[in-house]
Formats: C-alpha cells, sequence, structure tokens
C-alpha cells in the first residue's frame, strides 16, 4: 500500500484541473488580443509596416508589458504574448476609451475571481488527497483521481545490494 504524499497530491491536482487552467488561459488570452488589438488600431500604419518587416524589427522600441488606465481600471498591468511597438520603452501606459474600459475591466474582474476560485479548488483538492492518506482509500473514495495515481513502488528490494554483500564475504 503506498502512500499519497503532498507531491503526489499537488500533481494528481494539477491533472484534475488541467481544463479549467486551459479556460482561464483561454479568457486571458481574450483579454491580451482585446488590448492588443485596441494597440494595433491606434498605431501609424507605416510604423506597424516597418515593424511587421523582419529586417528592421529589431530598430524598432518594443514591449508586451502594458499599464491600463481609464474608467474602471487602476493601472492594471497585464503582458501581451507578442511584443508591440512602443514610445516609451519597456512598459507602455495606455488610457482606454470609457467603453472598452468598463468592458476591460469586468473581463479583469472576472479573470480575478476564476482565478481565485482555482486557486481555492487546487488547495481543496491537495488537502483532500494527502488527507485520503492511501493509494486504496483514493481508489475507493475518490475514482475521479485514482486514473492519475502513479504506478506503485514493487515492494521488493529498492536498491540492488547483492555486489556489497559479496564485497563483505
Amino acid at each position: 500500500m503506498s502512500r499519497i504524499t503532498k507531491d503526489i497530491a499537488a500533481e494528481i491536482a494539477e491533472k484534475l484541473l488541467e481544463k479549467k487552467v486551459k479556460e482561464l488561459n483561454a479568457d486571458h488570452l481574450k483579454i491580451q488580443n482585446l488590448v492588443r488589438d485596441f494597440i494595433i488600431s491606434k498605431t501609424d500604419e507605416g510604423l506597424m509596416k516597418c515593424f511587421n518587416n523582419f529586417d528592421l524589427k529589431n530598430y524598432i522600441q518594443k514591449t508586451r508589458y502594458i499599464t491600463l488606465r481609464g474608467t474602471g481600471l487602476n493601472n492594471d498591468h497585464i503582458k501581451l504574448n507578442e511584443c508591440i511597438p512602443s514610445i516609451n520603452g519597456n512598459t507602455m501606459y495606455l488610457e482606454l476609451p470609457t467603453d472598452l474600459a468598463i468592458q476591460v475591466s469586468a473581463m479583469l474582474m472576472e479573470d480575478t475571481r476564476k482565478n481565485n476560485n482555482l486557486n481555492a479548488l487546487d488547495e481543496e483538492l491537495q488537502a483532500t488527497l494527502y488527507g485520503l492518506r492511501t493509494f486504496k482509500k483514493v481508489r475507493e473514495s475518490f475514482p475521479e483521481a485514482a486514473i492519475f495515481l502513479p504506478e506503485e513502488a514493487d515492494k521488493k528490494e529498492i536498491v540492488n545490494i547483492s555486489l556489497l554483500r559479496d564485497k563483505l564475504k
């Protein structure tokens, strides 16, 4: 009978939550794309043409860190998946129009709520799995998690000590 360690409980909880993490990442991507599209729509076409030219890309300041300002936003920070042209270096300060700011603010609040719920669920899963203590109890009580249990170690000798025994003779 193998025991559930904290590491095993964390691995199983991570595997159980993969689907929810993907959904949360998709929500992050929606926010990033909304902000990126707004920035690109306000950026000069000539600059974007140069920026998209691979040979000139290294000579244009770029960033992926944006600080959002506007109605409902309090200097909220986001990191884009791809770089965009920037005038003022590493962080771009962006004042959003009221309608877009309200939409982004609501999306960020919903994203924060989902992230908090996901973290709480992760902690609860880990505590439950660790509380069950053994593989057998997990299989009986929590079959959804049982499929992610690692293979049980053989009860035989794990370390080969036959060479050591030969030296002692």
